[in-house]
């Protein structure tokens, strides 16, 4: 029988788990993503807006690190870096792939939908969108950043058309105009926000 070294397994299963995860976290979606750690259960409770209450478990995410033995022996442990950074992207495009999945759920269920119907996204498209969403504002009045997730190919291509669009007097103003709307959004939520003791 061959020996086995459960300590040292578990110490470098833990190491290794530790830098997925923090590689996994540093793609650009991801870490904009707030991160909550449950340390038990097997699943989540949270409740919307309107205060309907969704349950889900939780997903898995999964994959197979790889090291030929030849390259084991000849560079020890260094050989896994470039495995891992391979897994650690697997394991973010998992974690993008079901964040999406619930944020398609979440706005159809509730309707806050822009569908451009198959058509290039536009001016109109944007606007429509703006309307939908909760934006927030700092105590100067600027909104936050909003982020975009746009689909693999066509990045930047929407901020280089925002640029475009903000040129014409009737978009802006009509932007100016949703940005104001939600700034006094903003302020109502605020102002009406219970504090904690």
């Amino acid at each position: 029988m061959l020996p086995d070294f459960p300590k040292i397994k578990n110490k470098w299963s833990k190491l290794f788990l530790n830098e997925i995860k923090k590689k996994s976290g540093q793609v650009s979606f991801l870490a904009q993503v707030r991160r909550v750690t449950h340390f038990e259960g097997d699943g989540t409770k949270t409740t919307d807006v309107e205060g309907r209450m969704e349950s889900s478990e939780y997903d898995t995410l999964s994959g197979i690190l790889k090291v030929n033995r030849k390259d084991l022996i000849e560079q020890g442990p260094a050989c896994f870096s470039k495995e891992m950074d391979r897994i650690a992207q697997e394991f973010a495009n998992q974690q993008i792939a079901t964040v999406l999945e619930h944020i398609r759920e979440s706005t159809k269920r509730t309707g806050n939908v822009v569908s451009a119907d198959g058509q290039a996204f536009n001016r109109e498209h944007l606007l429509n969108l703006l309307e939908k969403i909760e934006i927030e504002f700092d105590d100067d009045g600027r909104h936050n950043t909003l982020s975009v997730v746009e689909p693999l190919g066509l990045q930047g291509q929407l901020a280089a058309k925002m640029n475009e669009w903000m040129k014409d007097v009737s978009f802006r103003n009509k932007y100016d105009e949703i940005m104001n709307k939600k700034r006094q959004e903003w302020y109502d939520r605020e102002s009406n926000r219970k504090l904690v003791d």
